[in-house]
């Protein structure tokens, strides 16, 4: 049963980059304009771009691990605003409603500093055996009570199956994915990133298999398919078996089935 909620909305239209400069830069004279440039929805209402219609989703539902996702963005504009433009911006509530999302520099800060606190998550987790529980304890308290202090959350009760449950709620996405990395932690998750898409995905015990490669049924279609088709390009080209099992990361018999039907069907 899920503890967490959030109901992050995705900009229908999607997102742009907007060079902004201030009144106070504008009545500056005799230095040069310095913009600020700023996320924003792609809006025919420009005098009210926020007020567009959008869809809903639950990051805690949709993606277990966007907050890696998120930490894996780097700093280019082109990567950011495909975040944006898929899960929504990282702006408080209050922030949308003034009509612009967060300043480019903003993001790539949180960027930074979330891809810190995963480092950290992924170090408690490699060195966990050779560290003492009490100074684990000590290390993870202290990281968690430094990222609480930053999310401003609530606690509400919904119906769930008919039975009252108290849930978190958060109120941004950055947020949300604050509350994710708290979570991993406090759960002792572990993640795998996809062999297909590269996307990382859980495979703590109770959700998946730790031996897991996939992050879905699609990716672990494609990218079986990815490789049969390297594979016989590679076969065409004269390699060996030995050579195509190095070069697809597949096994000998897998190989040789996949060679065998291109003979067979010519």
């Amino acid at each position: 049963m899920n503890r967490f909620s959030a109901q992050i909305v995705v900009n229908s239209g999607g997102y742009r980059w907007r060079d902004l400069i201030t009144l106070a830069e504008q009545k500056t004279e005799g230095v040069p304009r310095a913009s600020v440039r700023l996320l924003v929805p792609i809006s025919r209402r420009a005098e009210r771009p926020w007020r567009a219609m959008g869809e809903a989703y639950d990051p805690f539902l949709k993606e277990r691990a966007l907050f890696r996702i998120f930490a894996n963005l780097g700093p280019s504009e082109r990567r950011i605003l495909e975040f944006a433009n898929r899960y929504g911006d990282i702006a408080s509530h209050r922030q949308i409603l003034k009509g612009y999302g967060l300043a480019l520099k903003r993001w790539r800060y949180e960027i930074k500093k979330m891809r810190r606190a995963v480092h950290f998550l992924d170090q408690i987790g490699d060195c966990s055996k050779r560290l003492s529980s009490a100074s684990e304890r000590k290390l993870q308290s202290g990281f968690v009570d430094r990222l609480v202090r930053e999310m401003p959350v609530t606690l509400t009760v919904t119906q769930i199956d008919g039975r009252a449950v108290v849930q978190t709620v958060c109120h941004c996405l950055l947020d949300a994915m604050k509350v994710q990395l708290v979570e991993a932690l406090q759960e002792d998750k572990r993640y795998h990133d996809c062999a297909h898409c590269n996307k990382p995905f859980e495979v703590t015990p109770s959700v998946s298999r730790s031996d897991r490669i996939h992050c879905s049924t699609n990716c672990r279609v494609k990218h079986c398919y990815q490789r049969k088709k390297q594979a016989v390009t590679l076969h065409r080209q004269g390699r060996s078996v030995p050579q195509i099992v190095k070069a697809v990361g597949s096994d000998s018999k897998t190989v040789s089935t996949w060679i065998k039907n291109i003979r067979r069907n010519g």
